[in-house]
Parts: C-alpha cells; structure tokens; sequence
C-alpha cells in the first residue's frame, strides 16, 4: 500500500511540473499606478512608521461616552508596556473617532495589530491640496443644500413639499432676480403672487458688499 501512495504521489509531482510554464512564460505583474515619491524620482517606503490606531468604543460623535474612549486609550498602554512595545503617542482622538495617532518602528508592526484591544489599524497619509482648484461656477455651492439641510428627507421620508408655508430669511438679503426665487436672472418678481412677497431693507442703498 505504501508503494502505491509513493507512486501516485510522484505522478501528481510529475503532473505539476510538466504542467508548470517557463518562468519566461510567467506574467509578470506591474502596479496599476507608479508608487508615490518624494522628489518625482525617489520610491518611497509605502510602509510607514506613522499609525492611527483605532479602539472598539464608539465616538462622542456616535453616541459614546467619553470615560469609555479614555478607558480605551488606558488599556491601549497598558498593553502596549506589558508587551514591551515602544512607540511614541502623537495625538488621541475621542469626538469624531476613537484612537490614538502614533509612531512606532515597523518592526512591532505584527505585535501591536494582535495586541489586545486594539481594533484596527490606519496608515497616516499625507494627502496633497490641489495648488489650482478649478472655479466650480457660481450656484455650485448650492448643489448639495438639499441634502446639507435635511429638506430631502423632508420630502421623500415626511412628504412635506413646502406647499402653503412661507419663509423668513433673516441674512444679508436675498437675490430674488434667481430664477429659484421667480426671477429670470435679469428680471425680478417681487411682491404678492411672487415666490418673494415681502421684505425689509435696513440699510438701503449705502450698504457696500465689499
């Protein structure tokens, strides 16, 4: 019986090879995107010494508790110390997220992801702004305020369509020459019968938007 395992298992090895291509056959695989650099010539190390690490506790944000998040962090040191880890603690966070943002040699990169309370980790990355940011175009700061105001929920959630209810803008004053508001950007509709009614200037003509 044995005999016949070592056969059939030299068989398969000899399937394998004869079926393995050339490593001149082999794909070569190529990223999609060159990795980033530093001066446009130099790759840089993708991986880096700087972490975010998160911790299992919800947020403020999200309706945790701020003896929770601390405790967290507590924990995370202690942890950390026991295990002989040595990093540096750059920042912590409780609002909008909870963790710590540290520094630590990517060495103890393993040891600090199985360490115990530790939820996930996050590479900090430098993300550059655009030093020409294209002019989105006048109104395109509107684009969003539906959703920025919670009126889309309104309608589609309450079935609420502003029918019947008036509004009172107490800003700077409003444009009502936009075609929104009844006009037709050149022409006005101000007055009864006009999505604008009424309205108080009381500043009048001196004022100076500059």
């Amino acid at each position: 019986m044995k005999s016949i395992w070592t056969t059939l298992t030299l068989g398969a090895l000899l399937v394998l090879v004869a079926g393995a291509p050339a490593a001149s056959q082999v794909e070569q695989l190529a990223p999609e995107s060159a990795l980033p650099t530093s001066d446009g010539e130099v790759a840089l190390d993708d991986t880096s010494a700087l972490w975010f690490v998160e911790l299992p506790s919800a947020p403020l944000a999200d309706g945790g508790d701020l003896a929770a998040t601390r405790k967290d962090k507590q924990t995370f040191r202690k942890n950390a110390a026991a295990a002989g880890l040595k990093f540096k603690e750059r920042f912590a966070f409780d609002e909008l997220w909870n963790g710590l943002s540290i520094s630590i040699a990517q060495r103890d990169l393993g040891r600090l992801y199985r360490l115990a309370g530790v939820k996930a980790l996050w590479p900090v990355v430098t993300v550059a702004l655009d030093d020409d940011p294209v002019d989105p175009g006048p109104g395109a700061e509107l684009a969003t305020a539906l959703a920025m105001t919670g009126a889309d929920l309104a309608q589609s959630g309450l079935g609420l369509s502003g029918a019947g209810v008036r509004v009172a803008v107490m800003d700077t004053g409003v444009d009502y020459h936009h075609p929104d508001l009844g006009g037709d950007g050149v022409s006005s509709c101000f007055g009864p019968g006009c999505r604008v009614e009424v309205g108080w200037d009381f500043v009048g003509d001196l004022f100076n938007a500059d």
